[in-house]
Parts: C-alpha cells; sequence; structure tokens
C-alpha cells in the first residue's frame, strides 16, 4: 500500500536521490552539447537541442519522482524544481549578453507557464495510458 505522506526520513531520502537524478542531467548533457556561437548571437543548433534535452529531462523526472513522492504537487514541485535548475545550467550560458538580465523574467515565464503546462499534460497522458511504457512496447512487438 503507497503511503500519502512523507516521514523525514523519506524526505531526506527524496532529496539526495532528485540531487542525484540532477547531476546525471547535467553530465548527460555535458557530453551532449552543441558547440556555443559568439557572445552577442544565440547558436540556434544549441538552442534547439537544449530545448529537446529539456523537454527530454522533464518526461523523465516525472518518471523518476513517480515511485519516491506519494503526492501530486510534489511531484510537481520537484520537476519544475530541477527543470529550473537545468534551464540555468543549459540555457542560461548561450544567452546573448544583451538578453542575459532578462534571464530571470523569461525563467519565471517559461517555468510557470510553460512548462508547468507542459509537465500537467505529459501526466495526463501517461494517466489516460497513451504514453505508458508496457503500451509502447506491446505495440512494438505487435508491429514485427
Amino acid at each position: 500500500m503507497k503511503k500519502n505522506f512523507m516521514t523525514p526520513e523519506d524526505i531526506k531520502q527524496a532529496i539526495i536521490e532528485c540531487e542525484q537524478c540532477l547531476v546525471k542531467l547535467k553530465n548527460k548533457w555535458d557530453q551532449e552539447k552543441p558547440e556555443k556561437t559568439g557572445w552577442f548571437s544565440v547558436s540556434s543548433d544549441y538552442l534547439l537541442k537544449g530545448t529537446i534535452f529539456i523537454i527530454n529531462s522533464i518526461d523523465d523526472m516525472i518518471q523518476f519522482v513517480e515511485p519516491i513522492i506519494p503526492t501530486g504537487a510534489d511531484k510537481k514541485a520537484i520537476v519544475l524544481l530541477v527543470t529550473s535548475q537545468l534551464y540555468d545550467y543549459v540555457l542560461v550560458p548561450i544567452f546573448p549578453i544583451w538578453l542575459k538580465p532578462m534571464s530571470g523574467t523569461i525563467k519565471k515565464l517559461l517555468i510557470s507557464i510553460i512548462i508547468s503546462e507542459l509537465v500537467d499534460f505529459i501526466v495526463k497522458k501517461y494517466r489516460s495510458g497513451l504514453w505508458s511504457t508496457e503500451n509502447n512496447e506491446s505495440k512494438k512487438e505487435s508491429s514485427m
């Protein structure tokens, strides 16, 4: 039976696991990231790959927090927090010098509106069974 609350030890363990997951995501990005370009313009290749990386990381984080955090609001908060830190690590470094002062405002809008809605959309798809891993595996087997 799944608990609806977390003990202080559960919280401590969940924080450690989420921090480890964030470190793994950062290391993965360091291996995949393309070269940056000048200090006054944005590399479209870097921006595109960074955005795709963050979206895929959101999906990974949703699946990661599912078994370790019991309530939905806490799960979403952790996913948004990790995404916020990934934004700072992946996208802010490529902002041109003239855009860096607005990075906080962009982050706030991106995380609180767009990413929040994206998390809800992905969770809804998982809950309805449209994106479940088991469902995808059975489709692959039937198509072979």
